[in-house]
């Protein structure tokens, strides 16, 4: 069992968005294996995650009173960052301070750095902001944030990624669970709410979203130079609505291909029985490439120094970045197995270094050691 150090604090956690609870949950069994204690509160996709993975979150108070008794009642602050409606990580870092509550915020992608540790159009930077590596803490200080606030520690939800590796029997199963025939091909998109981002995050330049991207893949799937035709399945991210893509399923015939949407198998399970993973720069897709996967990461309009999609930097995924391209590209995937199993071979050169979830810990223990008691 890990030592709790003499006269820890307790801890008040909370995350709003998917990615930054995911990111945060080895940390918390990390504080759970070691008796420390934690105050667990979430909202929106953070809510049903860890319910889902076995936690007991409380939902998170909006009211300013009930933030502020909670940030005082607790000795330190941990959050996740978010860019959603509600960014109830930001008043609760002002409430931490006001209470003399030192704050620990871990990023989890790498993107929208500015607009993450935004207040009433100003930067508000917690004590201690953990990133994922240089690349990202590159981005928060070009988007002002002080460099002696920023600690490199890797990225918690990779540590244990490895355990969720299907053997060939497991992958076979799924398949056949999922009606694939051995020989047929499978292709999963990984799904954004682009346009949902863009409406929030305000004027920025607008780039093809997640439907203008998928229609081009079904367009390319049901080419008649694609034969048999493969099956789609569609994975919606934690933040989209039920029934999104209901008006692109569809049956699959010998000239077209199946299209579903699936909700109902791990994400990560998911992905592994796919003989091709096709998304935009989700989290998923990263990690996709650590589970050995054949990915295309599909960005038409994106400058290539502006994506945010570490396994596109190193190789280990592939990218498009011209709408005229995506078609001829996709297609060539399907049709040229060497080109598909170069990729899978070069997927795992993505995976982030592992001990990050131990660094985020020492991390934790150094801002309460600096507390005043």
């Amino acid at each position: 069992m890990l030592k709790l150090p003499a006269a820890a604090a307790s801890v008040l956690c909370l995350a709003g968005d998917a990615g930054g609870a995911a990111a945060l949950s080895p940390l918390l069994a990390a504080l759970r294996q070691r008796d420390q204690p934690v105050r667990l509160l979430a909202y929106g996709p953070a809510f049903t995650l860890w319910q889902n993975q076995g936690w007991q979150p409380e939902p998170a108070p909006h009211d300013p009173t009930a933030i502020d008794q909670a940030c005082r009642a607790a000795g330190l602050l941990l959050s996740a960052t978010s860019c959603n409606e509600l960014n109830l990580e930001r008043r609760y870092w002002q409430a931490a301070r006001a209470a003399a509550r030192p704050t620990l915020a871990v990023l989890d992608f790498w993107s929208n750095y500015g607009q993450r540790f935004e207040i009433d159009k100003k930067p508000f930077w917690p004590e201690q902001i953990a990133v994922m590596d240089e690349v990202a803490a590159s981005g928060m200080r070009a988007a002002g944030c002080p460099a002696a606030q920023l600690s490199i520690v890797g990225h918690p939800g990779f540590d244990a990624l490895q355990a969720e590796q299907l053997d060939p029997g497991q992958r076979a199963r799924l398949r056949q669970t999922l009606e694939i025939a051995p020989t047929a091909r499978l292709l999963v998109f990984v799904s954004q709410p682009l346009s949902e981002l863009h409406a929030l995050l305000g004027p920025s330049p607008v780039l093809p979203d997640e439907h203008a991207i998928l229609q081009q893949v079904i367009a390319a799937l049901d080419g008649p130079a694609v034969a048999p035709p493969p099956t789609l399945l569609i994975r919606p991210h934690p933040r989209e609505t039920a029934g999104k893509y209901d008006r692109w399923c569809r049956p699959g015939s010998p000239s077209r291909s199946a299209i579903a949407v699936d909700t109902g198998h791990s994400s990560r399970q998911l992905v592994q029985a796919a003989d091709l993973v096709l998304g935009i720069h989700s989290m998923l897709l990263l990690e996709a490439c650590c589970l050995g996967c054949p990915v295309l990461s599909l960005q038409p309009g994106q400058a290539p120094a502006d994506d945010p999609l570490p396994s596109n930097r190193s190789g280990a995924s592939a990218v498009i970045y011209e709408m005229a391209k995506l078609i001829p590209v996709i297609r060539r995937y399907l049709q040229d197995d060497a080109a598909l199993a170069a990729l899978r071979q070069g997927a795992r050169r993505a995976c982030p270094p592992a001990g990050a979830t131990q660094r985020l810990l020492d991390l934790l223990d150094l801002l309460d050691s600096m507390m005043e008691r």
